[in-house]
């Protein structure tokens, strides 16, 4: 087994979101940030809840990883909105995903669009 992936496994779960053979993490400026529900995909970018809010200059990144290989989709906050309840507060983000590397992109893309119903984030 390598050991980097034991080691990864080991750490705090940070991702609600489980699709097939791994999980998606989102992480602002490499530090993990809790996340619960995705939406609004598109090959440019997505919505994503998260439990804290990003800077405008933070670099976000969308991490799916699972046993086999890892994928990588940068981008940057474009707008997000507060969501209050009685406990706690998360926050809706728009990101948009560079155009340098349009590959991650488009496979990120296609693996959350088939997944998207599963989600029925509101």
């Amino acid at each position: 087994m390598d050991y980097n992936y034991r080691e990864r496994r080991q750490n705090a779960r940070h991702s609600n979101i489980i699709l097939p053979a791994g999980e998606l993490t989102l992480m602002y400026d490499h530090r993990p940030i809790d996340l619960f529900k995705f939406k609004d995909i598109s090959p440019f970018g997505v919505c994503l809840l998260a439990a804290e809010p990003a800077k405008q200059d933070d670099v976000i990144q969308i991490r799916y990883h699972h046993k086999e290989d890892q994928l990588d989709v940068y981008g940057t906050m474009i707008w997000q909105e507060l969501v209050k309840n009685d406990t706690q507060s998360h926050y809706w983000l728009g990101i948009r995903f560079w155009p340098h590397n349009p590959e991650p992109n488009i496979s990120l893309f296609d693996l959350l669009i088939n997944n998207l119903a599963e989600q029925k984030a509101s």
